[in-house]
C-alpha cells in the first residue's frame, strides 16, 4: 500500500513539473499567414484567384523603423521598373500569351513544378533581356535574395532564379497587387521563402505601361530578414 501511494505521489508530482516547464517554455510567435496557410489559399486546380478570395489573406503592419527600410525599397523598385527594358518586354509577352488557355497554363506550370534541372523553356527566361536586367539589379542590392516579373496572366517573364513555380495569378499577393488592373504597391508578412530558402518580407509593385498607365504585370521582390534588421 505504501508502495502504491509513493508511485502515485511520483506521478503526480512529475506531472506537475511538466505541466510548469511546458506552461513556462516561450513559443515563437508564428508568422502572420503561415507556410499552410498560403499553400490552402492556392486554388486546385489552379485557376486564376478572385479578389475576394485574395483579400482573406491580411498583410500585418510591421515596426514603423521597417516600414520606412521597406518603403525605400520599393521607391528603389519602383525607380529600377521605370528605367528599365521590362514595361515593353511585357507588352510583348502580354501579346504572345494572350491566346494561352488555362489547360495550356496548367501543363506549363506542372512542368515547371515538376522540374528538378533547367530545361529549355525555363532557360529562355532565366536569360532574356529582363531576367539580365533583375540579375544587375538584385547584384547591387544588399539582401535582395530574389526577383522576378510576370505578364499581365500571372506568368514568369524574367527573374533572377528559378522560382517554385511559373503561375502566379492562383496567388493572394499577385491579386492583391495586380488590383484588377488598378494595382497596388505593398509588403508581404514575414515568412519562410521555398525559393529562396529564408526568412523573408517580399515586396510586390504592379508594373506600369508609361504609354497608357495600365497595369500590365507584378514584380515581386524577396528580401532576406536579416539584411532588413542589420539597417535597423
Amino acid at each position: 500500500m505504501n508502495k502504491l501511494l509513493l508511485f502515485v505521489s511520483v506521478l503526480i508530482i512529475v506531472g506537475v513539473g511538466f505541466y510548469y516547464y511546458i506552461s513556462r517554455t516561450p513559443v515563437s510567435a508564428p508568422s502572420a499567414v503561415s507556410e499552410k496557410a498560403m499553400n490552402e489559399i492556392r486554388l486546385t486546380p489552379r485557376q486564376p484567384m478572385t479578389r475576394e478570395q485574395a483579400a482573406k489573406v491580411k498583410e500585418i503592419p510591421l515596426a514603423p523603423e521597417v516600414e520606412r527600410i521597406l518603403a525605400k525599397k520599393m521607391e528603389g523598385l519602383t525607380k529600377f521598373l521605370s528605367a528599365s527594358a521590362a514595361p515593353s518586354e511585357i507588352l510583348a509577352v502580354n501579346e504572345t500569351n494572350k491566346n494561352l488557355s488555362m489547360s495550356d497554363i496548367t501543363v506549363l506550370d506542372d512542368a515547371w513544378i515538376a522540374s528538378k534541372s533547367i530545361t529549355p523553356f525555363i532557360e529562355k527566361i532565366l536569360n532574356n533581356k529582363i531576367s539580365s536586367e533583375l540579375n544587375a539589379y538584385k547584384k547591387s542590392t544588399p539582401g535582395l535574395n530574389e526577383l522576378f516579373v510576370t505578364d499581365i496572366y500571372g506568368l514568369n517573364v524574367g527573374q533572377t532564379g528559378k522560382t517554385s513555380d511559373y503561375y502566379q495569378a492562383d496567388e493572394a499577393w499577385w491579386v492583391n497587387s495586380f488590383n484588377g488592373g488598378v494595382g497596388m504597391t505593398f509588403h508581404g508578412n514575414i515568412e519562410f521563402d521555398k525559393s529562396s530558402q529564408t526568412e523573408a518580407i517580399s515586396i510586390y509593385l504592379p508594373i506600369i505601361d508609361p504609354s497608357t498607365q495600365n497595369v500590365i504585370g507584378v514584380l515581386k521582390g524577396v528580401f532576406d530578414v536579416s539584411s532588413i534588421k542589420s539597417e535597423l
